[in-house]
């Protein structure tokens, strides 16, 4: 049985998540950027934590999946429903059914495991989503639309792949990527079906209330290494990173290098330069200054994130152990920045 979702479209994107759900509404016929989709979701934030049993420290710019369905279908009426299956036989069953249904849904997969990511294999990282839309059971194969596109960004760490509207998996491949369990994040099958039939027009309420919540992310978090905190906590640990082995050191460099740079699906900056995107529409909506002169300066922040990526690239490579108070000392400035931009919206919004 060979079925490809007619009139479906792949198109390229900065974030998995949000660019994934960007490519379901369009086949849908509805439009929204992706910059308004991470918005919307309230996507962006900060965390470092050492999960007991993980190999390396976890770093993020951005909420998880199910935090910024719940939000973005709150603000949208779109309703994004998470499922999990405990075998990959029911989870396999499961896609084919959207697919004969022409109802793409998205799904998430361990990129260490995609051969065409180039990511090293001890480097699991299952906080990653594709989109399915086609498969050949003859051929065994799996036809994914991911968030690169012909000519584009490549979404590969490896230079000799390059960027493509489609990917095509072997099926086994495939099943693994869904399957996997490794920390700190388990796909465990984790898809998500679009229900798109109470979709509302984009109001400034819902504009307000989601960079609401950013703010208390970053402001006001319930723990203590997320958040404004959280970034001010990365700063302190990364130096104990000074006494880590070489293989502990560079996979901790790397894993924190991609969830920095547009390189690992973050959009540059981790997250903050699409976030500035959401705002620049957000002023334009709501007719709001404060939004553009937050997106100005969140631009400026990226730049610096950028700037601490390339530290962690170059420790995570090299080794270069001298990097690592160089980018603690960055990622303490950004600290301080972060606080500002954000405090001052949230006073101006409060006005």
């Amino acid at each position: 049985m060979k079925h490809i979702i007619p009139g479906f479209i792949p198109l390229g994107g900065k974030t998995s998540f949000s660019a994934a759900i960007r490519q379901v509404l369009a086949y849908h016929n509805i439009y929204l950027s992706e910059e308004m989709i991470f918005g919307l979701s309230a996507g962006l934030t900060f965390f470092y934590t050492e999960l007991k049993g993980s190999p390396y420290p976890v770093v993020s710019g951005k909420r998880m999946p199910r935090e910024m369905a719940e939000e973005f279908s709150q603000n949208t009426g779109i309703t994004l429903t998470p499922n999990t299956y405990s075998k990959s036989a029911r989870a396999a069953e499961a896609l084919k059914k959207t697919l004969l249904n022409n109802n793409p849904a998205i799904v998430f997969v361990d990129c260490a495991v995609l051969g065409y990511h180039g990511i090293p294999g001890q480097l699991h990282f299952g906080d990653y989503a594709v989109v399915p839309y086609g498969i050949d059971e003859e051929q065994g194969v799996v036809i994914i639309s991911d968030r690169d596109e012909d000519g584009g960004e490549p979404v590969s760490l490896n230079p000799e792949v390059e960027p493509a509207n489609r990917h095509i998996i072997d099926e086994e491949e495939f099943r693994r990527s869904r399957a996997t369990r490794y920390l700190p994040f388990p796909v465990m099958h984790l898809m998500f079906t679009v229900n798109y039939h109470g979709f509302k027009p984009v109001l400034p309420a819902a504009i307000y209330e989601s960079v609401y919540q950013v703010c208390r992310q970053m402001l006001s978090p319930e723990v203590i290494t997320h958040g404004v905190k959280g970034i001010e906590s990365y700063a302190a640990r990364i130096l104990r990173w000074i006494d880590y082995p070489a293989e502990q050191l560079r996979f901790s460099a790397l894993n924190a290098y991609l969830a920095i740079h547009k390189s690992g699906g973050t959009g540059g900056g981790a997250f903050r330069k699409i976030y500035a995107g959401y705002l620049k529409e957000a002023a334009i909506i709501t007719g709001q200054c404060c939004f553009h002169r937050a997106s100005v300066a969140l631009e400026e922040v990226a730049e610096l994130w950028d700037d601490v990526g390339i530290d962690l690239q170059a420790i995570g490579q090299s080794g270069m152990r001298a990097r690592i108070a160089d980018a603690s000392h960055k990622v303490s400035d950004i600290a301080q920045l972060e606080f500002r931009v954000f405090n001052k919206l949230k006073e101006e919004l409060d006005l």
